[in-house]
C-alpha cells in the first residue's frame, strides 16, 4: 500500500496511475479492514493533499468519490473533519464541472450533516456561504437541492447562524461570486 500511495505524492505524476490508485482506495473504503488500512497509511490525508493541488478534472472526480466513500462511514467522518476535509472540499465548490460540484456537495453534506464542528469549519471557509447561495440557484437540480439542504443545516446551527446573518447583512456572502 505504501508504494501505491507514493504515486499520489507527486503532483506531476502519471494521472492515469493516480486515478487507479484513488479508485483502489475507494474500493478499500467499502470494507472495515480497508478503513483500518486507509487510516494506518494516512491515505485519506494523501487524498486531501492531492485534491488541494490537482487541476485534473478526472482525478478530482475520483478523489471526491473516494472521500465520499470514506465519509459514508460514521467513524471516518470526525477523522476526515479533523484532517481538514471540509475546507479542502469547500475550495472545490467553485468548479465549472457539475459532476465534481455534486460530489463535493455530497461529501460536505455527509461531513457537515450532523457535525457542528464541520458546520462551523464550512461557515468559516472563505466564500463558502456565498458559493452555497449561488449554487442554490443552479439550473442543475441535484446541485440546487444538495446546496439548499447543506445551507439549511448550517442555518440550523446556533453557532453558525449569526455568522451567516452577519455575512448576508454585510453583503460579503455574494460579492465574489
Amino acid at each position: 500500500m505504501e508504494r501505491l500511495l507514493q504515486c499520489l505524492e507527486n503532483q506531476d505524476g502519471d494521472k492515469g496511475l493516480q486515478i487507479n490508485v484513488v479508485a483502489a482506495i475507494t474500493v478499500l473504503a467499502q470494507c472495515g479492514e480497508g478503513l483500518q488500512v486507509i487510516k494506518a497509511t494516512e491515505a485519506d490525508v494523501k487524498l486531501l493533499c492531492l485534491l488541494e493541488c490537482t487541476d485534473d478534472a478526472k482525478l478530482e472526480e475520483e478523489i471526491t468519490d473516494a472521500l465520499c466513500a470514506l465519509a459514508v462511514h460514521q467513524e471516518m467522518r470526525s477523522h476526515l473533519v479533523m484532517k481538514g476535509a471540509v475546507s479542502r472540499l469547500a475550495a472545490k465548490l467553485r468548479t465549472d464541472s457539475s459532476e465534481i460540484c455534486v460530489r463535493v456537495l455530497l461529501g460536505l453534506g455527509m461531513l457537515c450533516g450532523s457535525s457542528q464542528e464541520a458546520q462551523e469549519q464550512l461557515a468559516e471557509t472563505d466564500r463558502a456561504i456565498g458559493t452555497l447561495l449561488h449554487l442554490m440557484k443552479s439550473s442543475d437540480l441535484d446541485i440546487r437541492g444538495i446546496a439548499h439542504d447543506l445551507f439549511a443545516a448550517l442555518c440550523s446551527n446556533k453557532q453558525v447562524k449569526p455568522k451567516i446573518e452577519h455575512l448576508l447583512r454585510s453583503d460579503r456572502a455574494t460579492k465574489d461570486i
